[in-house]
């Protein structure tokens, strides 16, 4: 298990990494930059043991839209986090998540008025591509997603701009 990312107290944003190994706490340096670290993110699994770490805020409470990896370390091997070159399609706060079995991740919800509402993570080429909704208001916060697998999601309910609950 690792943890991974949030306040440590103030303004100020975690910079270790705890992981536990055979009973015990470890902690390790991130290795991030300060703009990087943030608290509120979502996090995907991916096929290959690693964690994609999407969105949050950084330490003055603003969305971000870059995306870090996480490789978890194993036999007492430290754990890694690190920024992908590509950053999601817009700044996201406490975005919903879910990834399939082949390593794309569904992205949803987080985002300001006249940003992308949806979009894919594909971790095989690590690039994001946006998506339009069908129908339905843009959900903004509190929306959960869910791997149906045969590479399809759904997305469900949260609040939309208003902060009005969603049935859809």
């Amino acid at each position: 298990a690792v943890l991974a990312l949030g306040r440590r107290s103030g303004d100020a944003l975690a910079t270790q990494l705890l992981q536990l190994y055979q009973g015990s706490w470890r902690s390790f340096d991130d290795g991030l930059a300060a703009t990087q670290r943030r608290e509120g993110a979502a996090v995907a699994g991916l096929p290959d043991g690693s964690s994609l770490v999407v969105g949050g805020v950084d330490a003055s409470g603003a969305a971000l839209d870059t995306l870090l990896r996480l490789v978890p370390g194993s036999g007492g091997e430290a754990p890694k986090l690190s920024l992908l070159a590509a950053p999601a399609r817009a700044p996201r706060r406490a975005p919903a998540v879910a990834a399939s079995a082949s390593g794309v991740v569904l992205i949803a919800g987080g985002h300001a008025a006249q940003e992308t509402a949806v979009e894919l993570f594909f971790a095989s080429s690590q690039s994001t591509q946006g998506l339009p909704l069908g129908t339905g208001p843009d959900p903004r916060a509190g929306s959960a997603v869910v791997s149906l697998g045969s590479g399809r999601f759904a997305l469900l309910g949260g609040v939309d701009e208003a902060g009005q609950p969603l049935a859809d």
